[in-house]
């Protein structure tokens, strides 16, 4: 399962909130595609676009269960 992590606002210490795909579209996908067709770009509509869009305007990254960064596999250096 995928998990995304963002930064959550708070006084005086960082906190983060980590989510599941199915948690974020839950949350997220009603009004984003509401928005988006009533902007026109409604054929843009997709669960993949949403993600995308909420990663973005969360400056969220794909991470594990516990929020720990996933590195994609390229990045271990190692070659195939």
């Amino acid at each position: 399962m995928k998990y995304y992590t963002k930064i959550v606002p708070s006084d005086m210490v960082i906190k983060y909130e980590t989510y599941t795909i199915p948690e974020i579209l839950d949350e997220y996908f009603p009004s984003w595609a509401e928005a988006m067709i009533e902007g026109g770009q409604g054929n843009f509509v997709d669960e993949e676009s949403c993600i995308r869009d909420w990663v973005l305007l969360h400056d969220a990254w794909e991470s594990d269960s516990e929020g720990h960064h996933v590195l994609p596999s390229s990045a271990s250096g190692a070659s195939a």
